[in-house]
């Protein structure tokens, strides 16, 4: 991917390019008597299911079964993507995934969003997983998005797209923050084996992916 611009970000290297999103070094939170954001309870199906899913399903022809359900009120050191099975009423599988840089507060919360080109923050709004697309990121495999609303109808237009890349973890890292990206939904390589793998088996491979920063 061609670079066009590097500047200091929190002492570390940072790196923006015109072809989609890329990686962003974060900063760690040494603050570890913060108490935990998802106290000691564990998100369950139930918490998750709060959206209008069969409407924009049946609007735009989607899977009728599976959602992708993106959580950015929880701390970036917890995994808040979750494929969401709406047949069988459980949670398939929890992901770790960053927010963009100019997202975030510097200590792994997502605090501000917007569906500005160039902002390098993350759209909160309903989105299609759409077309599989060739990535220069982490298993070079990448899903275009289309943002369905308001806040997320420039998705295509800035790049926004759900990638993986080698930095992302496959667990949890809290109190520590993750690597933010420039705006995409990244994350980790064994993460999107298996997305990448369910998606394509699928007999309707378009699937809702449902961001939000509500509270718990």
């Amino acid at each position: 991917m061609r670079t066009l611009l590097f500047f200091l970000f929190l002492s570390a290297p940072v790196v923006f390019s015109t072809s989609g999103c890329s990686s962003i070094p974060g900063k760690k939170n040494t603050d570890s008597g913060k108490e935990n954001d998802l106290g000691s309870r564990t998100l369950t199906y139930d918490d998750l299911i709060h959206g209008d899913y069969q409407h924009y399903i049946t609007k735009y022809h989607l899977n009728p079964d599976y959602v992708l359900f993106l959580d950015f009120s929880v701390h970036s050191g917890r995994k808040r993507l979750f494929l969401l099975d709406l047949k069988r009423h459980r949670i398939l599988r929890r992901m770790m995934v960053s927010h963009g840089i100019n997202s975030g507060d510097g200590e792994g919360h997502a605090v501000s969003f917007s569906n500005e080109p160039g902002s390098h923050q993350s759209s909160l709004g309903y989105a299609i997983v759409s077309r599989r697309d060739h990535s220069n990121w982490g298993t070079h495999v990448k899903y275009w998005l289309k943002g369905l609303s308001p806040t997320n109808s420039n998705m295509t237009r800035r790049l926004v797209v759900l990638h993986s890349y080698e930095m992302v973890p496959d667990e949890e890292t809290w109190p520590d923050p993750i690597i933010p990206s420039e705006g995409c939904v990244m994350i980790s390589t064994k993460d999107m084996t298996f997305l990448d793998r369910f998606i394509r088996e699928l007999d309707n491979k378009k699937v809702l992916l449902h961001t939000t920063d509500r509270g718990h």
